[in-house]
């Protein structure tokens, strides 16, 4: 998803798919972070909109590779179920799940 999407852009992505996280780039193609579906699904029982999708969580980016162990440690610590790889040049590597690990 694109840092310039709009909120509704989000939902009706949110409803067309089981994915539950969707990593958010700029126009460079750099990842800004994560938006987690519960996030939006915060927003709508508020009735609240967002100027684009800068609600990321830049925490849920974390460069390819490393300790698996760690990086699950992480998702508990900040209550996620998934983050975001990214490679060298910050770009989209692939998501780290729960799913995807076990």
């Amino acid at each position: 998803m694109s840092t310039d999407a709009s909120f509704e852009d989000a939902i009706n992505v949110l409803l067309a798919t089981s994915q539950m996280e969707f990593p958010v780039i700029d126009y460079a193609g750099k990842v800004m972070g994560l938006l987690r579906s519960d996030t939006l699904i915060a927003a709508l029982s508020q009735n609240s909109r967002f100027e684009g999708i800068i609600i990321a969580d830049r925490r849920l980016a974390t460069p390819f590779g490393g300790n698996i162990a760690r990086r699950l440690e992480e998702l508990n610590l900040l209550g996620a179920s998934a983050m975001t790889a990214i490679s060298r040049d910050c770009k989209v590597s692939g998501m780290l799940t729960r799913q995807n690990i076990i």
